[in-house]
Formats: C-alpha cells, sequence, structure tokens
C-alpha cells in the first residue's frame, strides 16, 4: 500500500513537471526568436547605413587628394551615424575602421591615429585588426616618427602573425630600418618574409633587397623596380 502512494506522489509530481519544463522551453524558444529577429533587423539597417558610406569610398580611392578632402567630411558623417547607432554590429566595427582610413587619405593622421587605436582596442581578433596596426604605422611615419611605426609593426610577430598584412608589414620594416642606416636589422625583416612567406608578393623584392644589402649595393627606387 505504501509502495502505491510513494508511486502516486511521483506520478502527481511528474505530471506537475512535464507542463513547467513545456512552458519553459516554448519560453526560450520564444526569447530565441524574438532576439534573433531584432539582432538580424538591426544587422540589416547598420548595413543599409554603412553601404552609403561604403559606396562613396570607392570613389574617395579613386580621386585626387584636394577632392578626397572635400568628400572626406560626408563619407565621415555616414560612417560616425553607423558607430554610434549600431556599435557592437558588424557593419558598426567596419564603419570605425573606414573612418580611420578616410582620415588617413586625408592626411588627418593624428585623428587617424586615434580611430585605429580605439579601433584595435575593441577589436583583438577582428579580420581587419591587422590592416588596422598597418595603417596606425603609416600614420607615425608620415609624421617621421620611424621607431614607433617600427614598434606598431611588430605586432605582426606574434598575435597578429597569421594575418595577410604580415609579409607587407615585414617589408615595410626592412625598409624603414634601411631609412635608418640599419642595414643588419633591416636584413633580418627581409629574411623573415624569405623564411615564412615564400608565396607572398612581397617575395622576389624581399629577395633582392636582402642580396643588395647584403652585398653592399646601392639602387634607385627606380633602378629596383626596374
Amino acid at each position: 500500500m505504501q509502495l502505491k502512494e510513494k508511486l502516486n506522489e511521483k506520478s502527481n509530481k511528474f505530471k506537475f513537471i512535464t507542463p513547467v519544463i513545456i512552458i519553459s522551453i516554448i519560453l526560450i524558444t520564444l526569447i530565441i526568436i524574438t532576439f534573433s529577429y531584432f539582432y538580424n533587423l538591426k544587422e540589416e539597417n547598420a548595413v543599409k547605413l554603412f553601404e552609403r558610406a561604403y559606396v562613396k569610398i570607392s570613389d574617395f580611392n579613386d580621386s585626387e587628394f584636394e577632392k578626397k578632402q572635400s568628400m572626406s567630411g560626408d563619407i565621415i558623417k555616414t560612417l560616425d551615424r553607423t558607430i554610434a547607432k549600431f556599435p557592437k554590429t558588424v557593419s558598426g566595427k567596419r564603419a570605425l575602421f573606414y573612418k580611420g582610413y578616410v582620415l588617413f587619405h586625408s592626411e588627418k593622421y593624428d585623428e587617424a591615429e586615434t580611430v585605429f587605436l580605439d579601433f584595435i582596442k575593441k577589436n583583438k581578433n577582428h579580420f581587419l585588426t591587422g590592416k588596422a596596426y598597418y595603417f596606425l604605422s603609416y600614420c607615425y611615419s608620415e609624421r617621421k616618427n620611424i621607431e614607433k611605426a617600427i614598434e606598431t609593426l611588430k605586432v605582426f610577430e606574434n598575435e597578429q602573425h597569421d594575418s595577410a598584412f604580415a609579409p607587407i608589414a615585414y617589408y615595410q620594416i626592412g625598409f624603414l630600418y634601411e631609412n635608418l642606416k640599419d642595414t643588419d636589422n633591416a636584413v633580418t625583416y627581409y629574411q623573415k618574409i624569405l623564411n615564412d612567406f615564400k608565396k607572398s608578393s612581397q617575395y622576389d623584392y624581399a629577395v633582392k633587397k636582402v642580396y643588395l644589402l647584403k652585398n653592399n649595393i646601392r639602387l634607385t627606387e627606380k633602378e629596383f623596380f626596374k
């Protein structure tokens, strides 16, 4: 008799728990669907806004410097709107990078530096992070801070080693060391391309650079790229 009562108790508990579980599953599913809907809607709106700026950036790239200056303000306004309204979306992150890009090509290196540093801080593993470091280094070298440019590019020796910009960065480091008359370090970084990036477009140039530097042969830029 006691066994029967215990079984009935368990059965009653199960009858109560089962609807609770079902309702919980339904609620969680509805929450996920709702969240997904609004997230996708936000992404869609962010893409539309970002694309307005991105289309103009294509024209911006093909323009003379004076025209770049006149175009940059309007592009940055649209990018700023994307960043402000959709900061954590894919398009919001891309907008932040391209704001730095537009400022850089408008020769506003101080402002571009601030934006690239902000992008890097917020996006350690973004596909544009390597490119941001590369342009950041130019913000320094264009202002004649060669040591800081080299220091920035050395990030490609560690966390950005697998970036598509790594061989380009090593080549730029070698070039900057050449400008500092530091032949040994220049050779070291050109050699890194020969060791690790044999299929890169910088490989043949790096081979030539290593040979010329080791043999103390100097060529003009025109002669080198002949």
